[in-house]
């Protein structure tokens, strides 16, 4: 071999070890963190299209047959789809078509609450689990998953905003789902000025929250709910509330949208 190739072809072995040690360090963390996601139960596609959005994550993941639940997860069916749920506390719950839900778990002192936000569409309680450990939350309220059928909280439908009247010129149809993430997503500095107050009264808080929100026709943001089971601060989720709050969407024609933005906060 010719000397001076000598130094590229070490060079090249080198570099292909490191490439090598950095693929298989990133594959370890990634299995690890995967790991050590709490797992509150199991989604498992019964027909069509479901969708499964993560903490964290802006991108819709098709579950094709069976994926794990974890705090602050969200399932969306479409009009042609429904998802089959089974939660570790022995609940069962069928997601029904055009149906949007997220799933909380709220610490407690014996133990923990697995609660499910109905933000859109429907839902049939199979087996309501242990008792006092799964809840249903629709339209701000919340009633245990054992007897959900039996109230009339079941029977109401979603609330939305009552829509403002809008000029012809200033519609258009609907929004969508980038459209709606890349506009909040604007936001995230002040977001992280919320955390940052928070964190000098609480210098160890940090958590997932999921923003569940409606927006109106006029672009305005209508109802929002916090869901973050470690990050319990009032002002903090006030200041959260604020922030998205003062999002202006464009102007569409149709229903009011109902949505869910997720954020990471450590």
């Amino acid at each position: 071999m010719d000397r001076n190739k000598v130094p590229w072809v070490v060079g090249l072995l080198i570099f292909g070890f490191i490439a090598l040690a950095v693929s298989f360090w990133l594959e370890k963390r990634a299995r690890r963190e995967r790991d050590s996601m709490v797992r509150i139960g199991q989604v498992e596609r019964n027909y069509g299209t479901v969708f499964l959005f993560r903490p964290g994550s802006d991108q819709k993941k098709k579950v094709t047959q069976l994926d794990f639940l974890s705090p602050l997860d969200s399932v969306q069916t479409d009009e042609q789809s429904e998802a089959r749920i089974a939660l570790e506390n022995n609940a069962v719950v069928r997601i029904l078509p055009e149906s949007l839900v997220t799933f909380e778990r709220v610490e407690l002192n014996d133990g923990f609450q697995d609660v499910l936000v109905l933000q859109r569409g429907d839902i049939h309680v199979e087996d309501g689990g242990r008792e006092g450990e799964f809840f249903v939350a629709k339209n701000g309220q919340r009633v245990p998953g054992t007897h959900y059928h039996e109230t009339n909280l079941s029977k109401e439908p979603i609330e939305k905003p009552v829509s403002l009247e809008i000029r012809a010129n200033e519609t258009s149809q609907g929004l969508s789902d980038d459209e709606i993430n890349n506009l909040v997503g604007t936001q995230r500095g002040n977001f992280m000025k919320c955390y940052t107050k928070l964190l000098q009264k609480e210098p160890e808080a940090k958590g997932d929250l999921s923003l569940n929100f409606t927006i109106e026709t006029s672009g305005r943001v209508g109802s929002i709910e916090v869901s973050a089971p470690r990050l319990q601060d009032d002002e903090f989720r006030k200041c959260i509330s604020s922030v998205l709050n003062r999002v202006q969407f464009r102007t569409f024609t149709g229903a009011a949208i109902s949505t869910y933005f997720p954020l990471k906060f450590e």
